[in-house]
């Protein structure tokens, strides 16, 4: 049964204090529209200051985890997924995935609560994503690192199955799904992102 994670996030901050119910629903678009800034929400609350606000909302997501206890079932079936794919995941795709198509924002939220879990927020080099622990986070960049230099030993385009010996398939592939550097075309081939078009043709995209 599909759950309606709309309704489970508002009855956990159905009782918080008024500001910290604001906030919480901004940050996170929890009725709709796009997720709102520190500085813009303290903006329209009169000048309130960025770190303020950021306090406001540790505030909230703090008096809310008691309540989230409730939730411990859907907190364990995102631990089965996120292990699935080596405890990393590309935070669009997670999102996607975990909230079949919907409910986004109210996956995010969740995720903020769920113990372990964190958010890796994008840079030059990864896109954000979420993770379930701090070493696979890192294993993860390792696997980038010595993947990219693979490709541009070798300067060909390569498959899952040439790149990925000793991991599980599916947890390289959500590796490499953070990377800016490393991208996949329609033909399920790897290269890097700097390479010209006639080195990995067919739809070149990133993940």
């Amino acid at each position: 049964m599909k759950l309606d994670y709309s309704k489970i996030c508002q009855e956990l901050i159905a009782d918080l204090p008024a500001k910290q119910k604001e906030v919480i629903l901004r940050r996170f678009a929890l009725q709709g529209g796009e997720t709102e800034t520190l500085e813009s929400i303290g903006q329209s609350m009169g000048g309130v200051t960025r770190e303020r606000i950021r306090q406001i909302e540790a505030e909230g997501l703090k008096n809310v985890r008691p309540r989230a206890q409730k939730c411990k079932a859907i907190f364990q079936s995102f631990k089965k997924y996120f292990n699935s794919f080596g405890e990393v995941r590309k935070e669009e795709i997670a999102l996607n995935e975990l909230g079949e198509g919907g409910y986004k924002n109210q996956i995010c939220f969740l995720l903020a609560l769920s113990e372990g879990s964190s958010r890796f927020g994008e840079n030059r080099d990864f896109w954000s994503a979420f993770t379930t622990s701090p070493d696979a986070l890192n294993n993860a960049k390792k696997v980038i690192s010595a993947t990219y230099s693979q490709l541009e030993k070798s300067g060909k385009p390569a498959s899952l199955k040439e790149l990925s010996v000793g991991i599980k398939p599916a947890v390289f592939e959500s590796y490499l799904g953070i990377s800016k550097k490393i991208r996949k075309n329609g033909d399920n081939l790897y290269g890097l992102k700097n390479w010209p078009e006639n080195r990995l043709p067919n739809n070149c995209r990133q993940f």
